[in-house]
């Protein structure tokens, strides 16, 4: 594609300023921005850099099938950048040193590592991890000037294959591909990325990606614990 990593990028009208302003003031909003330049944009979806290998066609239409031959700005919003996260089932299993935590959606993360303290527990405290849903955002990277689909990409290629050319989504500048990724396992290398014919939305989109049966999967998330006694060196 002659334009890859080049997109388009619009602003979004001003009277959806205040459902914008719900999404910034989520008490998930920060840890996805952090200290990085960022604003609401609409985004060309076509050249956006797709650093995901696969995704589910099905997964994308079920996402998108709401969407009429001339979607409004209010209807690309709910879809692209819904103000609630994802009510994800989970199942939980307790071991004498470990957690297993599963769940059939690959949205599920690690969210973080978390101490609580206990008010009357007499100086004990809890130490564990957070879980939850993926901020349910669009995401676009840009990095030197080149725009990547960061988080999305079901709802982007889905938008794309009706019709719809720019996506609203949260424009964030970063310094580097690795920040981009967030050291993703099903991802290609950055010299990919960086080479004269990378991989697009429009790769999906335009049947340029080849069509395969993928496995079901299930994602993963193990807390395991353990006790000992180190003595020093000296």
């Amino acid at each position: 594609m002659p334009r890859a990593g080049a997109s388009e990028i619009l602003d979004i009208p001003p009277e959806h300023d205040q459902y914008l302003q719900g999404i910034q003031s989520a008490p998930w909003f920060s840890s996805i921005v952090r200290q990085s330049p960022w604003a609401f944009k609409f985004v060309e979806i076509g050249p956006l850099l797709s650093f995901q290998i696969n995704l589910s066609l099905d997964r994308s239409n079920a996402l998108c099938s709401r969407l009429n031959d001339n979607p409004t700005v209010e209807d690309l919003l709910s879809i692209a950048m819904p103000d609630k996260l994802e009510d994800l089932p989970t199942q939980v299993s307790v071991q004498s040193n470990s957690i297993v935590i599963t769940s059939l959606s690959r949205n599920l993360r690690l969210q973080d590592a978390v101490k609580v303290s206990i008010p009357g527990s007499e100086g004990r405290d809890l130490f564990g991890i957070q879980v939850g849903p993926a901020a349910p955002i669009t995401q676009i990277a840009r990095v030197d000037g080149r725009c990547y689909l960061r988080n999305g990409f079901h709802r982007a290629v889905g938008m794309a294959q009706r019709g719809v050319t720019h996506i609203p989504a949260l424009l964030i500048d970063m310094e580097n591909y690795e920040e981009v990724t967030r050291g993703g396992l099903m991802v290609f290398d950055k010299a990919v990325l960086e080479s004269e014919n990378p991989p697009t939305v429009d790769h999906f989109t335009h049947k340029r990606a080849f069509p395969v049966t993928l496995r079901d999967s299930t994602m993963v998330i193990t807390l395991n614990w353990s006790q000992h006694v180190i003595y020093d060196a000296t």
